[in-house]
């Protein structure tokens, strides 16, 4: 299991607001630097001015598309944001995906045909945003926060060039690339394409689970999803009546129900086996409430009081702590027990650096 996903999960269904405090700003000589305070006499990209940019840039690009000889039949359209900052259109045709097939082998059977259809890597059209001043700053600012400059590297007379919202660059990009895809076909923006009837436009983060059970059914509709995804939507079917079986497990049975997902490499356990992402684990047992945050709060303790924590101590960590954000309000008892094991965290150092920072995510609440 990758608690980022439910994370990012939580983002792209608005459970957890994106908005940081904060700003991260771009210098020249290709350098970063965050600002805790808003700066002065810069520009400053808000998260409707990025939605805003990419709307605008998207419809330029469909523009030149439509009015170039390959539109016709257009069955498929993607507005992708991925892990490394890029933000990227992806389109096909059915001549486009004929010629994919000829590619490949021709004894393929139905499930990876339509795999075939639909995978981006495999259209013929990957169209870039790369002429936007905003698109390409954000790319490189956010590339250079993965490993940010110290202070001492910068002149108190540097000036910036742009300031972006922190909520924007650590996670908010995925689903304002979201909210643009739903305003191009919300404006009417796609209807220059020459479409087929079952065409299908969506967002997309580059991770097949978190896509497929989230991000795509908020851009198709439930009927038409069915249609063109039948595997999928039969795996769905299946994961909601497996888990209809579950709700008499108590938070024990639930948390240890779970295991093997925490321990997976993704390809034998549920549920990934039905096409559901890391958030589903933790969807599964918010019902629970405040008996699911007094049960992980107990678990917790031993394990960060381990002398030697091993990978797999660390992904229960992970889990236990993901797990707070679906228990519901805190009470006081619960919250004051989060805040102690944050300072023994913290007093672990570099071993339970990151469970701190996840853990003060869920005291910050």
């Amino acid at each position: 299991m990758n608690t980022f996903y439910s994370q990012l999960g939580r983002v792209l269904e608005e459970r957890t607001p994106f908005h940081q405090d904060g700003y991260y700003l771009l210098y020249d000589g290709n350098r970063a630097k965050f600002s805790p305070t808003k700066p002065n006499h810069i520009e400053i990209v808000t998260a409707e001015s990025f939605v805003n940019t990419l709307v605008k840039n998207s419809k330029a690009v469909i523009s030149s598309f439509a009015s170039g000889p390959d539109n016709n039949d257009v069955y498929v359209f993607n507005l992708q944001a991925d892990e490394f900052y890029n933000i990227n259109i992806y389109l096909n045709t059915l001549e486009g995906f004929q010629r994919a097939l000829e590619r490949n082998p021709k004894d393929r059977d139905e499930r990876s045909i339509n795999w075939l259809k639909y995978n981006q890597g495999d259209f013929r059209y990957h169209l870039w945003l790369e002429d936007d001043k905003i698109v390409n700053y954000f790319t490189q600012l956010a590339d250079l926060t993965t490993y940010p400059e110290e202070d001492f590297l910068f002149n108190t007379e540097d000036q910036p060039i742009i300031a972006f919202e922190a909520g924007i660059i650590k996670m908010g990009y995925y689903l304002l690339t979201l909210k643009a895809m739903q305003r191009l076909i919300t404006e009417g923006e796609l209807q220059s394409l020459h479409t087929t009837e079952d065409f299908i436009a969506f967002a997309s983060t580059g991770n097949n689970d978190l896509d497929y059970s989230i991000v795509m059914p908020k851009t198709i509709e439930p009927a038409l999803f069915a249609k063109i995804f039948p595997f999928d939507h039969a795996k769905d079917l299946q994961f909601r009546e497996l888990m209809l079986q579950n709700q008499h497990f108590s938070v024990t049975e639930y948390l240890d129900y779970w295991s093997d997902a925490v321990l997976s490499s993704y390809s034998d356990t549920i549920p990934y086996i039905y096409g559901k992402s890391d958030l589903e684990v933790f969807i599964q047992m918010e019902h629970l409430g405040n008996a699911l945050a007094q049960e992980c709060i107990q678990r917790l303790n031993p394990l960060i009081d381990l002398e030697i924590i091993e990978i797999e101590n660390y992904y229960f960590i992970y889990y236990y702590i993901e797990a707070l954000h679906f228990a519901g309000p805190l009470t006081k008892q619960q919250l004051d027990d989060c805040k102690q094991l944050a300072n023994r965290m913290n007093e672990r150092g570099e071993d339970l650096e990151d469970a701190l920072r996840l853990i003060n995510a869920v005291i910050n609440l």
